[in-house]
């Protein structure tokens, strides 16, 4: 097929990645304005209009299948589907499987469709760092035009910190990370002063974002993937020294800086008075349920948020090992882990284990733990080695490598109304492409 064939659809895909990114944050914004009016709309409508684009794009390129990271990929697909017989709300996973089919579908058609041309995999990476920069940019917008929206508030025991236009700071964290890797990547790959000035900016934007955010796991997935990149790099060994130890210097100066510089509240919210009829001494008033494992004795001082505290995820993480125990063979069904899930524990604050391997043991049990470890093994190992410089797939197993650290505190691989979701299966799978070609 001729290059001026394959360009429109090859534009289409990297466009609709950048859109179905935007519009997936959109779902989940910190402006109810946007989530009212976009919810089941511009982010679901953007994620089927992608898989019909990549879908296109591969037929018109008729690509040789691969069809062990398919086979993978199907099995747990399948799984997720299976697990409705016994989910403890059926109609929750049928629609969430079939979300997480969609993006499955539509992240193989684009790998399958770039497969073999370095520039065709760079182009779709690049829709995933332009996707990072529309939803950076409107945080900027955010900021200006309605600050409260854009800043998470101080508590007594964190500082106010960045969300911009996502719904908190590690939801940005988590799309902002894979984009910083790939950003990176195109700056040192790209040979065009015009094209090194706009990865330069974008790399700016999204990586000072992501220090604004202080999300500790986001930033230790950026800098994983940074090192994976200067790994496969075809410098001297003593100038790829010498960038990782840079790289490990800065964002660690940044980790540090955003923790202790970010100053908590000095007052506790008020307390809200009982309605009337209700009795004073409501425990629920005196000790929410939700703060109810761990707190402080009355008297002692709020523990701050330190660079290595976990915000009370430990604590979190061995409930939620304890309820999944409960059905350790297929767990409670797939996309149940916000039902399921209670959180009791002081300092941490979410409906979800904020851990993607925990929430998946507790919603498909060791059956679904071994078959997505199957899968990301079979993405990220099925490919020929990468000893071309400049190989675009460097950036996408950076990137997918990445998104598997900050994966360990936050429950996203596996939702696809998480911002980091596509940026990782897209990645993973543009990982798995065969050797480059240069046509």
């Amino acid at each position: 097929m001729s290059t001026l064939r394959r360009l429109p659809w090859e534009r289409a895909t990297q466009l609709m990645i950048a859109v179905a990114i935007f519009g997936i944050a959109s779902g989940s914004s910190s402006i109810r304005y946007v989530i009212e009016h976009t919810r089941g709309g511009l982010r679901w409508g953007a994620l089927f209009a992608l898989c019909a684009v990549a879908v296109a794009w591969a037929v018109a390129e008729r690509p040789r299948l691969r069809f062990v990271p398919l086979l993978a990929a199907a099995a747990f697909a399948g799984l997720c589907l299976d697990s409705t017989a016994w989910s403890v709300e059926p109609r929750l996973t049928f629609e969430r499987t079939v979300t997480l089919g969609v993006l499955l579908v539509a992240a193989a058609a684009v790998a399958h469709a770039a497969g073999g041309r370095s520039a065709a995999v760079g182009s779709a990476l690049l829709g995933v760092l332009f996707g990072g920069v529309a939803v950076g940019a409107a945080g900027l917008a955010t900021l200006a035009l309605t600050h409260s929206n854009a800043i998470q508030p101080a508590t007594l025991a964190y500082g106010a910190r960045f969300q911009g236009y996502s719904q908190n700071p590690n939801t940005l964290g988590m799309l902002l990370a894979p984009a910083t890797a790939i950003g990176a990547w195109w700056l040192v790959s790209t040979r065009s002063r015009g094209a090194r000035i706009a990865a330069a900016v974008c790399l700016l934007l999204v990586f000072g974002e992501l220090v604004a955010t202080g999300s500790r796991g986001s930033l230790a997935g950026a800098l994983v993937a940074l090192l994976v990149l200067i790994a496969f790099d075809r410098r001297p060994l003593r100038t790829r020294a010498l960038a990782a130890a840079a790289c490990v210097i800065v964002v660690a100066a940044c980790a540090v800086v955003t923790t202790h510089a970010a100053t908590p509240a000095t007052t506790a919210a008020p307390t809200p008075r009982p309605p009337p009829g209700r009795l004073a001494r409501d425990a629920e008033l005196k000790s929410p349920l939700g703060s109810e494992l761990g707190a402080p004795a009355p008297g002692q001082p709020v523990q701050k948020r330190g660079l290595f505290s976990s915000s009370g995820r430990f604590r979190a993480w061995g409930g939620a090992i304890r309820q999944a125990d409960r059905r350790p063979v297929a767990g409670y069904g797939f996309g149940t882990e916000g039902d399921v899930f209670a959180d009791r524990y002081y300092g941490f604050d979410s409906n979800l284990a904020e851990n993607s391997y925990i929430g998946l043991y507790l919603q498909l049990g060791l059956a679904g733990l071994l078959l997505f470890a199957t899968v990301v093994a079979v993405l990220l190992l099925s490919a020929r080695p990468i000893r071309a410089a400049g190989d675009a797939r460097v950036a996408a197993l950076a990137a997918a490598l990445g998104c598997l650290v900050i994966g360990v505190g936050q429950s996203f691989l596996y939702s696809v109304g998480a911002t980091g979701a596509l940026p990782f299966w897209v990645c993973a799978f543009l990982a798995s492409v065969s050797a480059p070609r240069t046509a």
